[in-house]
């Protein structure tokens, strides 16, 4: 065969492979993942969790189902740009495109914002209360609807924006910044 055909055939099988490839999961519509894609200021939530799903997270994957009982903190679009320097100091990371980039940190970053097994109502949140993220960090409930993580003090503070998403068995609580660990 000669050089130029065998290159043909090695374009033509590859681009096969390529076009056959199988499309993106989508999420089933009621799903936490679909709820939280569908909402116009949790984009980068969004794509951070679909990538996260990608990598083979298991937060993330259950967030694609519509059988996960768990409470969700899906930080703005808006709350990502305002705390860049907070997402720098403590994740050492300089932008989403970074985080995204790296699974082990990405998957860190999406428990921190699942807690699993309790759908908890924001109408039953009092200061005081705890709830525990995937990370097993502390979630504390201080004034209203905020909330500080908790390691070895508190490291940022979060309050609700807007309440209650219902995801099948999940809901979904959208949160005005993302919540920050120290890995």
């Amino acid at each position: 065969m000669a050089p130029q055909h065998f290159a043909l055939l090695v374009a033509t099988v590859l681009f096969a492979a390529h076009v056959s490839a199988a499309p993106a999961q989508v999420p089933p519509p009621n799903s936490p993942l679909a709820v939280i894609c569908k909402q116009v200021d949790l984009k980068t939530f969004c794509d951070l969790l679909t990538k996260a799903r990608d990598n083979n997270d298991t937060t993330a994957k259950m967030m694609g189902t519509t059988g996960v009982v768990a409470t969700v903190l899906a930080p703005t679009d808006r709350g990502f740009v305002l705390t860049i320097k907070t997402m720098r100091k403590f994740l050492g990371v300089d932008d989403v495109a970074e985080l995204k980039d790296n699974a082990d940190l990405l998957s860190k970053f999406v428990k921190s914002h699942v807690v699993l097994g309790r759908a908890s109502d924001t109408r039953s949140w009092r200061a005081g209360n705890i709830l525990t993220n995937a990370l097993t960090n502390a979630l504390q409930m201080v004034e209203g609807l905020k909330m500080n993580l908790f390691l070895k003090g508190p490291v940022n503070t979060s309050k609700v924006v807007r309440r209650n998403l219902k995801a099948t068995k999940t809901l979904v609580q959208v949160m005005e910044v993302p919540i920050y660990f120290t890995p």
